[in-house]
């Protein structure tokens, strides 16, 4: 899986003591199958996503960053067609803008993230929790955890003021996972990376994607709602979050018009 993050941070793309369960849990297998067919079971798609960026500093004792501050908002509409991003009229606090900013920013990938957990080369170790409910849906949570040998996370940091350029490797991580008790689709990723290089410039990457059911053209699609990206800064503390919001799906078609000899349509 790559997540992207453009510019100050990260172009990306641990492990806990899990142990896995002594024969393969059937509903595991059902989550596999499903992730190794979400992307070809996809349409091309249109779809508005709006990111909020906050700055924020980690606290002296370590944990969840405090004092977030809006840096920005970016409007966009983003078609994935044949598994591909683009995006177009892009719009930065709420100002016409020609390109992607600096700075912190994610790509989706969101067929990849699944595989990065659920593909069975991820050997990922998987603890079954409990059952919940989530967006009024019965739901199994499940903890996992994927070793440094076996990862396909692959994170590196570059242009972080004050820092050596980290390069590219892969991660560790660990995390989990809510699966739909119903169908066996996964309706949220949660990851973390683990074991970082001590003398990197990186104190911490996690992520987390929100699925929801979305109707395009009359269809049921599982697809992304809202995602979390959070990184750090080791030397200065300073961690960074994008919070994006998926809304208005609709199926991706080319505008074509036939136009006869004499010159009209």
């Amino acid at each position: 899986m790559n997540s992207a993050f453009v510019g100050i941070v990260l172009l990306c793309g641990a492990s806990g003591l899990l142990r896995g369960q002594a024969s393969p849990d059937p509903a595991i297998e059902a989550a596999r199958n499903y992730a190794r067919d979400y992307a070809r079971s996809l349409p091309d798609y249109v779809v508005t996503r709006d990111t909020s960026r906050f700055r924020g500093v980690r606290p002296l004792l370590k944990g969840t960053p405090g004092n977030w501050q809006l840096t920005d908002t970016i409007s966009a509409e983003l078609t994935v067609r044949n598994g591909v991003e683009s995006y177009a009229n892009l719009r930065r606090n709420g100002k016409p803008i020609s390109a992607l900013p600096g700075g912190v920013w994610s790509t989706g990938e969101f067929a990849a993230e699944l595989m990065t957990v659920l593909a069975p080369e991820r050997n990922a170790k998987f603890k079954a929790q409990r059952t919940e409910s989530l967006r009024k849906r019965q739901v199994k949570r499940y903890r996992f955890s994927v070793d440094q040998k076996h990862s396909n996370w692959v994170l590196n940091a570059k242009n972080i003021p004050g820092s050596h350029d980290l390069p590219a490797f892969a991660c560790a991580y660990e995390g989990a996972i809510w699966m739909d008790i119903q169908t066996a689709k996964i309706l949220r990723v949660q990851m973390a990376a683990k074991d970082l290089p001590l003398g990197g410039p990186l104190d911490g990457v996690s992520s987390q994607t929100d699925y929801d059911f979305t109707d395009i053209d009359g269809t049921q699609y599982v697809l992304p709602a809202h995602t979390e990206a959070v990184s750090c800064e080791k030397r200065t503390g300073v961690c960074f979050r994008n919070s994006s919001d998926f809304h208005g799906y609709k199926k991706f078609q080319v505008n074509s018009q036939m136009v006869f000899d004499n010159g009209r349509p």
